[in-house]
Formats: C-alpha cells, sequence, structure tokens
C-alpha cells in the first residue's frame, strides 16, 4: 500500500506522486516478493556524511548490509513544518559483497563501507524543483 509512503512524504513529494505512480515505481522489488521486514534489526550504514543542499533538502546516502542482498537507499528530505518529511526515494536491491580477508586486516567494516561508496546510489529518487523551507538555525 504506496498511500502511506505518499502521506509520510513532503507535500512536494505527494504533487507529483500519486500511490499508483509509487507503486509503478517500486513494482519490480514488489514482484520479487522481498521480505524487507529483517531491516529492523539492522542499523543503516551511510557512504557519506549527511548533507543540506542548495535548496535546503538533506540527504541520507547508504545501505543496509542485508543478505543475500544489501538494500542500497538514496532519500531526499524537506524541512516542512518542524519536520524532515520525505522528498526523494531510491531503492536498489545489490548482491552483498563477499567477505575479504584483506577488509578484514584493514579496518574492517569500515573498509567495506568505503568499498561500498559507488555502488550505493540508487536510481529511484523522484525530486521535484520545489524550494524547500531552511531547516531550523542551530542554538
Amino acid at each position: 500500500n504506496y498511500t502511506v509512503l505518499r502521506d509520510l512524504g513532503s507535500p512536494s513529494f505527494q504533487a507529483v506522486n500519486s500511490a499508483a505512480q509509487l507503486s509503478d515505481i517500486f513494482r519490480e522489488l514488489r514482484q520479487r516478493r522481498l521480505d524487507f521486514s529483517p531491516i529492523l534489526f539492522f542499523n543503516p550504514k551511510l557512504v557519506r556524511q549527511p548533507a543540506i543542499d542548495d535548496a535546503g533538502r538533506l540527504r541520507l546516502t547508504g545501505f543496509v548490509d542485508t543478505k543475500p542482498e544489501r538494500i542500497n537507499f538514496d532519500m531526499l528530505f524537506e524541512y516542512v513544518g518542524g519536520d524532515w518529511r520525505l522528498f526523494g526515494l531510491g531503492v536498489q536491491m545489490q548482491p552483498a559483497p563477499a567477505p575479504t580477508a584483506a577488509a578484514d586486516q584493514k579496518g574492517g567494516p569500515e573498509a567495506k563501507q568505503k568499498s561500498a561508496t559507488k555502488a550505493a546510489a540508487p536510481t529511484n529518487a523522484a525530486p521535484t524543483n520545489t524550494k524547500a523551507s531552511p531547516p531550523p538555525a542551530k542554538k
């Protein structure tokens, strides 16, 4: 049910994405009948620092290290009414990399995370050209 996803989004996200359009965008993942519930037990790993772009949107890019496939994500958020709300979302499944002895000896998870940087940018993010509200000023 993509109505919930749509309703969690910012007004800009809602304006360009109907539940039917979101269903179509994520059709391939749905047809694979993947069970995403295990991600509740994993901490996501970011492949770059969270950043706010020139339009005031927060971007989080990373992966959830599940097996046999890793879940890559690219998320954009708009600051609306005191909350960060979804503006764009990309999800991509990728075979989990096989552990290597070299990665384990050279920093373990950090080495693995650096090697994932190039592959972690999903392709389904759907940002629009609307201006976001600025984030709150730091106190």
